[in-house]
């Protein structure tokens, strides 16, 4: 069978002329991945997930590695409704594709199927970091935090893939009309018309007008979203500062206190630990993305333990300061308490 074949069915299938595709493909030899791969994608446009289902099992026997071949396996599965199989699959593509932008993407995608939560939201992420100019990576972003109930975050995702490709706002045609390249795209930019009302979403206007409409997959926007930090979307890196900073909050006013009980010279080890903790604050802020920076008043509005740990970091070094400036014991009592609710607070790590 001439290579060709491949070719002739991506331009049928682009063409949304799947059966055909299929018929193309329908001899591809088992040891023929990128066929395989492809009979798999087509079968599933079309609407026969099991077929697909058939192809992609294939393609992955011959090539157990091979990410596009998870890839589409994965999201055969999702399709399937068969979670536990599907979200497997989209932490091994998550294992595998480490740097690899359309891995991530795709794998937050199979997630927002199945298992919306932390690691669906962190790929994500790490997708439209990879992979900024893509419309799919910020459609994907969009769609889960839409179903995490972030509706202001998943807004601007979706103007950011406007921006990209300014055809997905036109009315969704059928999808044979689409052709397989861009049906997915528009798939996902369907689950967020919702949005398409709100394109002033990034001066203000998104949580609280987006209030369980559209994607929102239960979750009755983001007020519920705050009442459990166990089911949060907050972004790793963020996270992993918070507990840093909680654990200066907790640490440093215990120093301070050691050095009240000793009699040293508590006003400057006060000081000084409050400078420490104000510049180190100032460091983190500076190497947290830029994405994180721009979407961090949306994730402590919508996550009410994110929002006491961070308040209760940043605290702790004013009480320090004034501790150190005025001498209060109040002062550094009140310290100790912004440390200990920190540590609580920030405890509360995200299931995934």
């Amino acid at each position: 069978m001439p290579e060709s074949y491949v070719q002739r069915a991506e331009l049928l299938a682009d063409l949304g002329r799947y059966e055909e595709a299929a018929a193309e493909l329908a001899e591809a030899p088992p040891t023929d991945v990128p066929a395989l791969i492809l009979l798999a994608r087509v079968r599933l446009a079309g609407g026969s997930p099991r077929e697909a289902l058939a192809a992609a099992d294939a393609a992955v026997a011959a090539w157990p590695t091979d990410l596009p071949a998870m890839i589409a396996r994965g999201m055969t599965l999702a399709e399937l409704g068969r979670v536990d199989e599907a979200a497997g699959q989209a932490e091994q593509i998550l294992r595998r594709g480490r740097g690899d932008g359309y891995a991530c993407t795709s794998a937050a995608a199979i997630l927002a199927e199945v298992r919306v939560g932390q690691v669906a939201l962190d790929a994500a992420w790490e997708g439209v970091r990879l992979v900024p100019d893509q419309p799919r990576s910020h459609l994907v972003l969009g769609v889960v935090a839409s179903r995490l109930g972030l509706d202001e975050i998943a807004g601007r995702a979706y103007l950011e893939a406007l921006g990209l490709d300014p055809q997905l706002a036109v009315a969704e045609p059928a999808p044979a009309a689409l052709g397989m390249a861009r049906a997915e795209q528009h798939r996902y930019a369907a689950a967020l018309s919702h949005l398409r009302r709100a394109e002033a979403v990034g001066s203000g206007a998104g949580s609280g007008s987006g209030g369980g409409g559209g994607s929102g997959s239960g979750s009755g926007g983001a007020g519920a979203a705050a009442d459990r930090w166990t089911e949060s979307p907050v972004p790793g890196e963020v996270h992993r500062i918070v507990r840093y900073g909680a654990g200066y909050a907790v640490v440093a006013p215990l120093l301070v206190a050691a050095a009240v009980l000793s009699g040293s010279a508590a006003p400057a080890v006060s000081a000084l630990l409050a400078g420490a903790g104000l510049a180190g604050g100032l460091v983190a802020w500076q190497r947290l993305p830029e994405e994180h920076r721009a979407d961090l008043p949306e994730l402590v509005r919508a996550e009410r333990a994110l929002a006491v740990a961070v308040w209760a970091v940043l605290a702790a070094p004013v009480l320090l300061l004034l501790f150190a400036l005025v001498d209060s014991p109040w002062l550094l009592v009140a310290a100790l308490a912004a440390g200990i609710v920190a540590g609580l607070a920030s405890r509360r790590r995200p299931a995934s």
